[in-house]
């Protein structure tokens, strides 16, 4: 599974990652999405090029319904929004949940952008780590994967204080650079390392007050 593209993709709104971890699908009769909580943050050098941005997100909700027959569960985060999930059988403590259960998800993706004389000797390969509770006891899965998108500078415009990049595809695109950071030509040829790390924590627990 790559991790990064999954959660990418999926934006963490659907929340079905809660129960299987691998693909499957909402029955969407309620809420597009649950309500979430979302930090942001962005770390630059002055006259560096590249720099750290971080997002987190964090998605609570409590067990409303369950059908065990038919694995299909529904979440309420409390604001208004329900969301029913059709569970896969990899879901192996599923029996374990119960009505009134909460879900806390947390996922916490960082993308670092650096510039290069050459390309890393050992990318990053798509793919990570998944931990999962033992059988019987409430679903807990902790996530994480790392992945590198290498470029290349190909030509700097100084005018518009801007460099194109050709990505390993042959693609190339046209990005802006900060203000503080300055252009030459001898950034031509050089490698940009974007390397985009995501980690994901889902845990079911009971309410306190039991």
């Amino acid at each position: 599974m790559n991790l990064f593209r999954c959660l990418s993709a999926a934006h963490i709104s659907t929340l079905f990652l809660v129960f299987v971890v691998s693909a499957c699908t909402s029955t969407k009769q309620e809420s597009d999405q649950l309500n979430s909580k979302t930090y942001t943050s962005i770390s630059t050098s002055t006259g560096v090029p590249g720099g750290v941005a971080q997002q987190v997100t964090v998605i609570t909700a409590v067990v409303k319904e369950i059908d065990y027959n038919q694995r299909k569960v529904t979440l309420d985060d409390k604001q208004g929004n329900l969301k029913t999930i059709q569970v896969g059988p990899e879901a192996v403590n599923f029996d374990q949940v119960q009505v009134g259960d909460l879900v806390a998800l947390e996922v916490i993706e960082e993308l670092v952008v650096f510039l290069s004389e050459q390309a890393p000797s050992e990318k990053s390969a798509d793919g990570g780590m998944i931990a999962m509770a033992a059988k019987g006891e409430k679903p807990l899965v902790l996530m994480g994967g790392t992945t590198d998108i290498i470029s290349t500078v190909v030509a700097i415009d100084l005018e518009a204080h801007s460099v194109t990049l050709r990505f390993e595809d042959g693609t190339e695109r046209v990005l802006g650079v900060r203000a503080d950071v300055e252009l030459n030509d001898s950034q031509v040829g050089k490698t940009v390392v974007m390397r985009a790390t995501a980690a994901m924590a889902i845990a079911v627990e009971k309410p306190e007050s039991e």
